[in-house]
């Protein structure tokens, strides 16, 4: 079983991301409904590189060993699953261009 306060701070790191990333919280969103990447790559209109590619940056900004354990966390995290969704009280906006926003932050 992992240790509570190495949990607390993944569900941290993981709530940043969410809240700063809106391309990874869609992401997050699709595949908590278990959709694959090709399937998540039809429906945000992208390459499937290209989703590979928010992926292996979600698990290398957490430090996670695998997508697979994010979305775990987040399954299991009522908050991280509201802030995904959208739910949340004071969670983020619903995803609209999420993808165009984050390309003009690189530039």
């Amino acid at each position: 079983m992992m240790h509570e306060s190495a949990l607390e701070s993944d569900e941290a790191t993981i709530e940043q991301l969410i809240i700063r990333r809106s391309a990874v919280r869609q992401i997050l969103r699709l595949r908590l409904q278990g959709k694959t990447r090709k399937e998540i790559a039809a429906i945000v209109g992208k390459s499937p590189h290209t989703i590979d590619w928010h992926l292996r940056e979600l698990v290398r900004s957490c430090g996670a060993l695998s997508l697979m354990r994010i979305v775990l966390i987040v399954a299991a995290s009522p908050r991280l699953t509201a802030l995904v969704s959208g739910t949340a009280s004071s969670g983020p906006p619903p995803d609209s261009g999420a993808f165009e926003d984050e390309a003009h932050e690189r530039l």
